[in-house]
This record gives C-alpha cells, structure tokens and sequence, in this order.
C-alpha cells in the first residue's frame, strides 16, 4: 500500500516555514521542510540598456531550469531611500535663504523629507528551489549572465533582504 503524500491546494505551510539558512555555494539559501535549496534574486532592468526585452530573458530562463528546479516570480513593493537621501544631499547645498519665513519653509520641507514613509518601487523577485547538489549551485551562477544578455540586472538577496521580504509579503502593514 502507498502513502498518499499530495498536499491539499492551498497548503503552503512548507512554503513559509523554512529550517534557517545554508551556504549553497556562493549563495545563502534558504532551507525548506524538504532539505531543498531556496535562492532569491532581486531583477530590474539595466538603465544602459535601451534593449531590454524581458520576454525573451524569461524563456531563456525557463528553457535553462534544470529538471526538478522550479521559479517563481515574485512582485513586491520595495521602499526605495536613495531618491529621498539625494533630494535630502542636494538640499543641503542648496544656498540659505535670509528671509526668516524663506528660511522656516526651507526647514519644513528638509524636515518633511527626512521623516515622512520612505517612497515605494515595485521590485521583482526570483525565487528558484533546487535540489542540495553542487550542479544546481553552479547553474544558479550562471543566471546573472543569462538575463543581463536580455538587458536585466540580477542580483541574489541577503539573508536581511528575505527577511523583509517577508514581512512586507506577510504583513504588508509593516
């Protein structure tokens, strides 16, 4: 007699449980329930590149997926701070006004850059779940330059960077 071993759809405790994280290469992974690997990539298109041309990179992804691997694609709101913090810079140069009144607007917008919620940019994620084998580690190398040829940059997320990812997935209001 066999075990029925099929999940119910819907089932994703294996999904948002994972056992910690492992060094798989030169990446940190993720480890699930099942002792497979669980790399993140962070994708955006490359700003010098006037070709980008994302379908094309997506089926030369799903072409190269090695059996039994599997990808999913991820669209997250990712709060951008660098736009802020090179408005706050070039506020700072900015010449000071005399006028007293001139003077408190300019500290109430520097004042209001500084403190209201940080701009949001949608950001797309990769996440690829290979089997715990050296090949699988190597072939995940090779993704940055496969997708940079169709004009997309790529680069695997930080153990932090999971982390608030899911949170912001799990509980948006964070």
């Amino acid at each position: 007699m066999s075990k029925d071993t099929r999940q119910p759809v819907g089932h994703s405790a294996v999904f948002v449980r994972p056992l910690g994280y492992r060094q798989f290469g030169p990446f940190t992974a993720l480890v699930d329930a099942q002792g497979w690997m669980r790399v993140l990539f962070r994708v955006q298109a490359d700003p010098d590149n006037p070709r980008v041309r994302p379908k094309d990179a997506w089926r030369a992804l799903l072409q190269s997926l090695p059996y039994n691997a599997t990808v999913r694609f991820l669209l997250s709101w990712w709060p951008e701070e660098t736009q802020r913090l090179a408005f706050v810079q070039g506020m700072t140069q900015w010449p000071q006004p005399e006028q007293p009144a001139r003077k408190a607007l300019s500290e109430g917008l520097l004042d209001m850059a500084m403190h209201l919620p940080l701009p949001f940019e949608r950001q797309l994620v990769l996440e690829f779940r290979v089997p715990p084998q050296e090949a699988q580690a190597q072939w995940l190398l090779g993704v940055p330059g496969l997708l940079s040829a169709y004009g997309l940059l790529c680069e695997p997320l930080s153990p932090e960077d999971v982390e608030t990812l899911a949170r912001r997935v799990l509980n948006p209001e964070v």
